[in-house]
């Protein structure tokens, strides 16, 4: 693996799981009631080292999903401010309400989404 600054910048906590041990090994002691646990929390670490052009395709999905947090941000934002003045304007509050707001949206606002999504 190469050590540089973009491998650096790269480096995520891959995959992480929690499981519960048993402190005492007896199985009768476990099934006492109040018998004690502990949660060992074991992690990955991945070093990414994308080719130029995986560079580009990284930057330009994350630029994306920047932009789709932004609208519906903004959304939200004017959406409460609008219903501050009329009670019958509908605040789009879970997620599968702004996800229908960015479908109907999306491609009138944003026509270079398809490239950085396959919806």
């Amino acid at each position: 693996m190469r050590v540089g600054t973009w491998s650096q910048l790269w480096t995520l906590a891959g995959g992480c799981r929690s499981r519960a041990v048993p402190l005492k090994h007896d199985k009768r002691d476990m099934q006492r009631e109040g018998a004690t646990m502990a949660t060992v929390t074991q992690a990955y670490r991945f070093a990414l080292d994308p080719t130029p052009r995986q560079r580009r395709a990284l930057a330009s999905h994350c630029g994306a999903a920047r932009v789709a947090y932004n609208w519906g941000l903004t959304l939200v934002k004017t959406r409460l401010h609008q219903h501050q003045t009329d009670p019958g304007v509908q605040v789009p509050w879970t997620l599968p309400a702004l996800q229908r707001e960015w479908n109907r949206a999306k491609h009138q606002a944003f026509p270079w989404w398809p490239e950085n999504s396959k919806c």
